[in-house]
């Protein structure tokens, strides 16, 4: 058995924690300057679209501990931590190339 199997690779994490965290500060700034602009742009775009964000942006904090621990638990950390932040590049993606109101919610709901 290996003695560092469950060790985090420093070389790896610390790049990726500050750029997910300058990631996370980007994504909590810009959504009332996005959401404002594109109301500018459709009158019938939805006013209390960040108000919504938020909402389901929350929702998730009660159930995804369990569900992250159980993944974790199943495929390892690193895997689970991993797909995580690879799954933060679909965020922008998403807002950029679709920003529905629904699918606004459903990014959201990603990104908790």
């Amino acid at each position: 058995m290996d003695p560092d199997s469950g060790t985090a690779r420093l070389w790896i994490v610390i790049p990726v924690t500050i750029l997910s965290f300058f990631y996370a500060t980007v994504l909590e700034y810009l959504p009332p300057l996005y959401f404002s602009a594109l109301q500018a742009v459709d009158p019938h775009y939805p006013e209390n679209m960040y108000s919504q964000l938020m909402k389901y942006q929350t929702t998730p904090w009660f159930f995804m501990p369990v569900v992250a621990g159980l993944l974790s638990r199943r495929y390892g950390e690193r895997r689970v931590w991993c797909f995580a932040q690879l799954g933060m590049v679909v965020i922008p993606l998403a807002l950029i190339y679709c920003p529905t109101p629904i699918m606004v919610k459903m990014v959201a709901f990603w990104s908790a």
